[in-house]
């Protein structure tokens, strides 16, 4: 089963945003690892370190989710592209969430498509917005080579806030599915856009999600899926307006 099929033939999914990420430190390998007990789809934000290696974390820095000021405390700047994968290895991306957890370092990319290629997840890849990172040009290309060295092109949808990432899929990699990521909506071109592109599926707020949005784009075979969405009954409502599935932090009622 590709990962479009998989929106296809399943309803109500509920996807786990950065991993379990209520109850483990986001883009972990542990808050993966307890996500895929509860829900068989995951989503996970990818940028670049200095050696051009692509590796799982939200933040353009390296602030919130690490120690990098007590590891190297001369470096002035906390960038994640500043940094190489050797360096990010040092790092501890666990204690800011709780002390008591063993140590968790940062993952790359195929490091997490490999262990979900041997669990039999899906995965939803965010690429960042990195039009001011030297990796602005190369980052779908790079993103690609990896899903496809990992054997994971059928279960995968790629997304982005960069609606030239997103062009690029379109343009030289259709075998990869793509979804469209959006906190503002201008719907008098959005139809045009997700339709001139190929773009198999929409993945809004629950600030800007409308029920006559997601049935007219259902109507033109896209998907919604809306982030990042905790409430149990405000996840129930979208459901029932036909949204295929909620971005999640909370796994804990399935």
């Amino acid at each position: 089963m590709n990962s479009f099929s998989f929106y296809e033939n399943n309803q109500n999914i509920q996807i786990a945003h950065r991993g379990f990420s209520s109850l483990y430190p986001e883009n972990t390998m542990i808050a993966f690892k307890k996500a895929i007990k509860k829900t068989k789809m995951i989503e996970l934000d990818v940028a670049f370190s200095k050696d051009a290696v692509a590796v799982v974390i939200h933040d353009d820095t390296l602030l919130r989710t690490s120690n990098v000021e007590k590891i190297f405390p001369l470096k002035k700047d906390s960038h994640i592209d500043e940094f190489t994968l050797d360096e990010l290895k040092q790092l501890d991306f666990s204690s800011w969430f709780d002390k008591n957890l063993k140590l968790q370092t940062i993952s790359t990319l195929e490091e997490v498509l490999t262990f979900c290629k041997k669990k039999e997840v899906y995965v939803n890849i965010e690429i960042k917005d990195l039009t001011l990172s030297p990796f602005h040009k190369k980052a779908v290309k790079k993103v690609v080579k990896i899903i496809d060295e990992c054997k994971m092109s059928k279960s995968v949808i790629v997304s982005s806030f960069v609606s030239e990432y997103i062009i690029q899929l379109n343009k030289k990699y259709k075998h990869i599915k793509k979804a469209f990521l959006c906190e503002n909506i201008n719907t008098l071109y959005l139809l045009e856009f997700l339709l001139k592109y190929n773009i198999e599926a929409f993945h809004c707020s629950d600030e800007i999600v409308e029920e006559e949005l997601v049935q007219e784009l259902l109507e033109h075979g896209i998907y919604t899926c809306v982030f990042t969405v905790n409430d149990e009954k405000r996840k129930e409502e979208l459901f029932s307006w036909g949204v295929k599935g909620v971005f999640t932090d909370n796994l804990s009622h399935i």
